[in-house]
């Protein structure tokens, strides 16, 4: 039986690395960069979905990596039912909370 050797990096071509790089560049520019969804509820508990679907409650009042565009977000806990939607910026974060705080 053949025993298989590692080999040594010499098979491939000294340029390789500064290809991959290269290639890799503008696949990465054309990439959206993503924002980030906070969704806060008062009282905790409430259950929430983003665009009808909804979203673990672990995830509440923590940041939610999404993808730039408008979310219609839902909370809901009896009887509170509250319903925004929210435009989410490339690189920033957006946040909706319900209820509202005082003195909006």
């Amino acid at each position: 039986m053949n025993k298989i050797e590692p080999q040594p990096m010499s098979f491939m071509p000294k340029n390789f690395l500064s290809a991959v790089v290269l290639l890799a560049v503008p696949l990465t520019a054309q990439m959206p960069q993503a924002g980030t969804l906070v969704v806060r509820s008062d009282p905790p508990g409430a259950t929430v979905s983003i665009n009808g679907k909804i979203v673990p409650k672990a995830l509440t009042n923590t940041a939610i990596v999404v993808s730039p565009g408008t979310y219609t977000v839902l909370i809901e806990k009896p009887p509170l039912r509250c319903q925004q939607k929210v435009s989410v910026a490339a690189g920033q974060t957006a946040t909706v909370q319900c209820p509202q705080p005082s003195g909006r």
